[in-house]
């Protein structure tokens, strides 16, 4: 059995991983949730996950602003 890619996640990955987790305090939540996950790819404009979102809101007709106040909704409750 071989050992696992030492680089997953990738650096990037871990930095937004840090930043969700240090926003969990401030929605009150205990744990990290995909809902502060998305918040943070939704706030990093430089991540490579921010800008497939801008893609698939591009392609799919939504606007970014609406689902940020979505997500947001979400990681408060």
């Amino acid at each position: 059995m071989s050992a696992l890619n030492p680089n997953i996640p990738s650096p990037e990955l871990s930095r937004l991983l840090t930043a969700a987790a240090a926003k969990r305090r401030d929605y009150g939540q205990k744990l990290l949730t995909p809902q502060l996950l998305l918040r943070v790819f939704l706030d990093d404009t430089d991540a490579a996950a921010h800008q497939i979102l801008q893609k698939l809101a591009k392609q799919r007709g939504f606007k970014l602003d609406e689902l940020r106040g979505r997500v947001e909704t979400m990681a408060r409750n």
